[in-house]
């Protein structure tokens, strides 16, 4: 409350609007408030890091509310930053942009970036991914946020050498990823197509993050691969009105970018600051900036992960969002290699959800299908992406319910997650299959009812003559359901349910699995099954 106080004070002095006041706010010594401000501001963060690694290896009843009581102490004071910042006190937005680069992102944030193989490091990638997402989102300073951007190019050895992040003391990095050039642009992308559900959630929030950021200059989105589609055709439009001569083919071509030039000229300014008043050194030769090549290498980034069948849908959904952001009314940036893999994640999807067409919850499936599809359309299409930047921090899931694993735990709970797990996953590439073929997706999907087939196939599948099942004789389970009864209590028996006709006549069957021979089994139990009509 105190606190809350003084804050409401400062902010009527800051807002005073006086020359001779702000002359006095940015005068020594009350100028060093701001920069203890961010020192303390460092100190929340350290210990909010502590907490989710405390959380990562032992959570507990209470871990969730703690962990969303210390997000809003970080927020609120980031908020109280902006309203200080929006006083317009030119020396103090200058002091805290300083000091944010300075006391928190050089040494703490862009170091903690780096790829370890110890699990435990896990917490200090998430925390700072959240963070700067946090700095970039609320605190509205162009200066700050192009400098946060342009930092992304350089090496990452030059943040690192001289700090140590969260965890300063002995962090390997894995052999893939120890190229001294390794960039931090290029760190995030390594973690979309090679990270954790964690790690790939948190790095897809940063670039929708750096995306949705007013401050940033679009050249600098180009350089980052990350510029939208429909801003490059805007920006070529007005060179083509202009006269430039470039403009007009640009525009017009597949591989349309804004050019290297427009791209890097800005981006070394900022280089030439981060080396020239913050003191972080590096070869310019270290720092590549080709706009259709970065371009390229997100793209490939997201299609190579919509091909990960150990990250969950929902993170998937995050994928989908930003590469609609980023190619929204085309799929001409797709190559041949692209719409391969892609057909062939679908393909695979689409075989094992036909599979679960035996499953238990093979009643629900069209239900879910249809109600999934129509919240995919719309996370797709919203102007926002389906997760906040803090959800990274209430993870992990180690993801529950892999699309590698196969085997089933005998719950009926975890096979209905399970079963909506995997629609989720299905209708994205479903959709994403439309789009690589220029179409929109349609509001609902096109689902052939179940009630069109003819129903005395499945007496003719099953191998049932016309007297029908009889006890002991075998039958094909091939459309039959597991489940699980019981007729004594503690005593359950693993059957299949089946539902047979033929002609008006009809029969429910409970049959054993044969061991010896796959789909096959031996029928335990017949009930007739009335009103049947062919």
């Amino acid at each position: 409350m105190v606190r809350i106080a003084v804050r409401a004070v400062t902010l009527n002095v800051y807002h005073v609007g006086d020359d001779s006041v702000n002359r006095y706010i940015s005068s020594a010594p009350h100028k060093d408030y701001f920069s203890k401000l961010i020192s303390f501001f460092r100190k929340q963060s350290m210990d909010l890091n502590k907490l989710v690694s405390h959380t990562l290896i032992n959570p507990g009843p209470d871990s969730t509310s703690t962990i969303i009581a210390a997000i809003d102490e970080i927020e609120d004071n980031l908020y109280y930053f902006s309203d200080i910042v929006s006083a317009g006190i030119p020396d103090v937005g200058s002091l805290i942009t300083d000091s944010i680069l300075m006391v928190l992102i050089f040494p703490l944030l862009l170091p903690s970036l780096r790829i370890a193989i110890d699990n435990d490091m896990q917490s200090g990638v998430v925390t700072s991914l959240y963070l700067l997402c946090c700095i970039l989102r609320i605190i509205k300073i162009k200066d700050l946020a192009n400098t946060i951007a342009a930092a992304l190019f350089c090496p990452l050895e030059a943040f690192t050498k001289s700090s140590g992040g969260f965890h300063p003391e002995g962090v390997l990095m894995q052999n893939d990823c120890s190229c001294p050039n390794l960039s931090l642009r290029d760190v995030l992308l390594a973690y979309v197509t090679k990270g954790d559900d964690v790690q790939v959630l948190g790095s897809l929030s940063m670039l929708a993050t750096l995306l949705q950021t007013k401050e940033l200059d679009e050249s600098m989105l180009d350089g980052l691969g990350i510029l939208p589609q429909r801003k490059q055709h805007k920006k070529l439009l007005l060179q083509a009105l202009v006269g430039e001569s470039s403009g007009e083919e640009e525009l017009f071509s597949p591989k349309s970018s804004l050019t290297r030039d427009g791209a890097g000229s800005d981006i070394d300014a900022y280089h030439k600051k981060i080396k020239d008043q913050y003191g972080i050194s590096f070869l310019s030769s270290d720092v590549g900036i080709s706009p259709h090549v970065n371009r390229f290498q997100v793209i490939d980034a997201l299609v190579s992960l919509f091909c990960r069948s150990s990250i969950s849908a929902e993170t998937l959904w995050d994928g989908g969002w930003l590469l609609r952001q980023l190619l929204p009314y085309s799929e001409s940036e797709f190559n041949s290699h692209h719409l391969e893999v892609l057909k062939v994640s679908y393909k695979n999807c689409a075989s094992d959800l036909v599979e679960e067409v035996k499953g238990i919850w093979s009643d629900f499936l069209i239900s879910v299908i249809c109600d999934e599809w129509r919240k995919c359309k719309r996370a797709m299409e919203s102007s926002s992406p389906p997760k906040e930047p803090s959800c990274v921090l209430f993870l992990p899931h180690p993801h529950k319910f892999s699309l590698e694993d196969n085997t089933s735990t005998g719950s009926s709970f975890d096979a209905g997650e399970r079963m909506q797990e995997l629609v989720k996953v299905f209708v994205l590439l479903h959709q994403l299959q439309l789009f690589t073929l220029g179409r929109a997706s349609p509001e609902q999907p096109s689902i052939d009812p179940p009630g069109d087939l003819p129903a005395n196939c499945r007496a003719q599948i099953s191998g049932i003559d016309v007297s029908g099942p009889k006890a002991g004789t075998e039958i094909s389970l091939v459309n039959a359901v597991p489940c699980r009864v019981a007729f004594k209590s503690g005593k359950e028996h693993h059957l299949y349910f089946q539902a047979i006709s033929s002609g008006i006549s009809g029969w429910l069957v409970l049959a054993e699995e044969q061991p010896s021979q796959m789909s096959h089994g031996i029928v335990r139990v017949v009930a007739p099954l009335a009103g049947c009509n062919d």
